[in-house]
């Protein structure tokens, strides 16, 4: 059982116990980044999963690598010069960008179709393995013909396909009882009204931290024997109780655990509310923040180090990362 224990008070909190009472939390999707990791489980570790702004189901995440698709049936007839334009803020796409061809063959590869074609040819091969797998993307990621039985993207590799000046498309269509695969490439001003684009975003969001709360600059003595602890900023939006503890890493060391039972030290309290401001600590600000303490001499930062990170993952899928100043002493 892992124990959030807290501090300077009388009371430990089961993280266990709170999981079993709250399990219906978990079922929220988490909106930082507007990527809430919930829905279907897919073939070969793809999970489909909904986008405030693109709707239910319009993104399918590529556990393997981190990425979100989103659904070709979005940039449908839309050029490459076109979608690029509408990458920036308050763009059509904002946050999303181009995949590469690498990046695509890959997602097909994880959504367990066999047989590929080669980067940078022009080949398709088909095969009856690959059409179950490559059914069941299809009615992940959408189709961009009228039939529904095919999906064109255009991806971010310029190609020397037929003269050069143009961008590789990817596809994977259904053909009889054969599934196919192949490259092919467009000009970036055509508009083509059976083609989308393959847009990805990293499912890993940038969380803000605060090393030793209510101190400034962050010492950290390499040579103590202590526990240095961090808080995780809660904003009323990050779902702090669907981290999970046991994937919590600060530099290269897990939290500290204490007793037979190996209780994790961690609390949440409000220690901390905006960053540093002109060499300020944040003041508490109302939202809960996630402390856990580190055992010192295992971060194993360098002496000259001006940043530390913490990275885990969400119970619920997807990851997190955030960093913060830190003086290392010797």
């Amino acid at each position: 059982m892992k124990v959030l224990t807290k501090f300077d008070s009388t009371w430990e909190v089961s993280h266990k116990a709170i999981q079993a009472c709250c399990a219906h939390v978990f079922q929220i999707a988490l909106v930082l980044l507007m990527i809430p990791w919930l829905s279907s489980q897919a073939d070969a570790g793809l999970v489909s999963a909904d986008d405030p702004v693109f709707g239910l189901d319009s993104l399918t995440i590529d556990d393997a690598t981190n990425l979100a698709w989103l659904d070709v049936t979005f940039t449908d007839a839309r050029a490459f010069q076109d979608v690029s334009l509408e990458f920036g803020v308050m763009g059509d796409f904002e946050g999303f960008r181009y995949a590469t061809e690498e990046e695509v063959l890959a997602f097909f590869s994880n959504a367990g179709i066999p047989d590929l074609p080669s980067a940078g040819t022009l080949g398709d091969p088909s095969s009856t393995d690959n059409f179950t797998p490559i059914s069941e993307l299809l009615d992940l990621v959408g189709t961009t013909d009228n039939a529904n039985t095919f999906a064109l993207g255009i991806t971010s590799t310029p190609s020397n396909f037929f003269g050069g000046g143009h961008q590789v498309t990817a596809f994977a269509l259904l053909s009889g009882s054969n599934g196919q695969v192949g490259l092919s490439a467009t000009q970036p001003s055509t508009i083509n009204g059976a083609s989308g684009s393959w847009l990805v975003k990293s499912t890993t969001i940038t969380v803000g931290i605060d090393i030793k709360p209510g101190s400034f600059p962050n010492s950290i003595n390499l040579s103590s024997g202590g526990a240095t602890p961090v808080a995780i900023l809660g904003d009323g939006i990050l779902d702090l109780m669907n981290i999970d503890l046991d994937t919590l890493t600060f530099g290269s060391n897990g939290i500290k655990t204490v007793g037979r039972k190996d209780h994790q030290l961690c609390s949440f309290e409000d220690v901390s509310g905006d960053f540093v401001t002109m060499g300020l600590e944040g003041f508490p600000d109302g939202e809960l923040d996630l402390v856990c303490h580190f055992v010192t001499y295992n971060i194993v930062p360098e002496l000259g180090d001006t940043q530390v990170k913490i990275s885990g993952d969400f119970m619920s899928g997807g990851s997190f990362e955030g960093s913060d100043s830190v003086n290392i002493v010797p």
